[in-house]
């Protein structure tokens, strides 16, 4: 799932979306996993990118926390700039790759 962090309206939406399927899936555990555009100039070593990644991951945990997710349920993860959806060509791409993973993953 694409979410863009500059239009918090389409965001919100679509984690309600998550939030109901979570709901609906009370056993899954909740993955979070922040993702981030590479910045090889300013951050070659990826570590601000990691940094900012994990706080984005973060800020959805917090949203499902707030919409009656048990943080029990979730794992956050910073993936930095790891793991592109697409080329960082041009900044439309950029944008794409600046985005929250969210999947869920059932434990029997």
């Amino acid at each position: 799932m694409y979410i863009s962090t500059c239009h918090y309206t389409s965001a919100s939406t679509e984690l309600n979306k998550f939030i109901d399927i979570a709901k609906v899936l009370d056993g899954a555990i909740i993955e979070i996993a922040g993702n981030t555009d590479p910045n090889p100039n300013s951050d070659p070593l990826d570590e601000y990118n990691t940094k900012l990644s994990l706080q984005r991951a973060e800020a959805v945990k917090n949203y499902f926390i707030m919409n009656g997710i048990s943080a029990d349920r979730i794992v956050v993860v910073g993936n930095g700039s790891s793991n592109p959806i697409v080329e960082n060509d041009t900044e439309e791409h950029r944008a794409m790759n600046r985005r929250t993973d969210v999947s869920f993953k059932i434990v029997e």
